[in-house]
């Protein structure tokens, strides 16, 4: 049997061959119908587009409250961490041979340049606590242990606090405590 330069069954057999041809029309078959399936789509109903828009309304408002949480425990932390700040500029004060007594004030810690202005975490272009009168913001020493008296902020007031409370609760101190029991209302006669 003489063989035949160039033939396609020379360089194949005929069962290579035939498997080859299968594959091909495979492919041709696979081809027609992705582009009648390509054809018939005609894309979202109007109740798909609904519920997509629903579905990212809820995820919007979630992130809002969420975000709205965040931002607000970081002022409170911002307002707690102003506090052990004027603790630890008293601390100074008492170091270099200052009288703390039953309290020193905030405005006599400013002037000895201890401590600069802090700002109020509630008031973004406000440069200090405007609502606190220097004359009531003051750090005293108790039984060895530093507390702040009558830090006023717009979302947290801390009338007492001491330096390990502030440590330990952060915070939960900004926080108002619930009333044990409520308050009858005076009845009308």
């Amino acid at each position: 049997m003489a063989r035949q330069r160039g033939s396609f069954t020379n360089i194949i057999g005929k069962a290579e061959k035939a498997s080859f041809i299968n594959h091909l029309g495979g492919m041709i078959m696979f081809k027609k119908q992705f582009q009648k399936l390509k054809k018939d789509q005609k894309g979202l109903t109007l109740v798909e587009l609904l519920a997509v828009v629903v579905i990212l309304a809820i995820v919007a408002a979630i992130a809002f409250v969420v975000i709205g949480n965040v931002i607000d425990n970081t002022r409170k932390d911002a307002h707690v961490s102003n506090a052990l700040q004027i603790i630890a500029s008293a601390k100074v004060y008492e170091s270099t041979g200052g009288k703390i007594g039953t309290g020193i004030k905030v405005s006599d810690l400013q002037d000895d340049k201890l401590l600069g202005k802090l700002q109020d975490p509630w008031k973004a272009n406000s440069s200090s606590y405007a609502e606190t009168p220097p004359s009531t913001l003051t750090v005293s020493k108790t039984n060895g242990e530093f507390q702040i008296n009558n830090f006023i902020g717009e979302g947290c007031t801390l009338t007492t606090a001491t330096e390990t409370q502030l440590n330990k609760q952060g915070r939960k101190l900004c926080d108002p405590a619930p009333d044990p029991e409520p308050k009858p209302e005076p009845k009308p006669e």
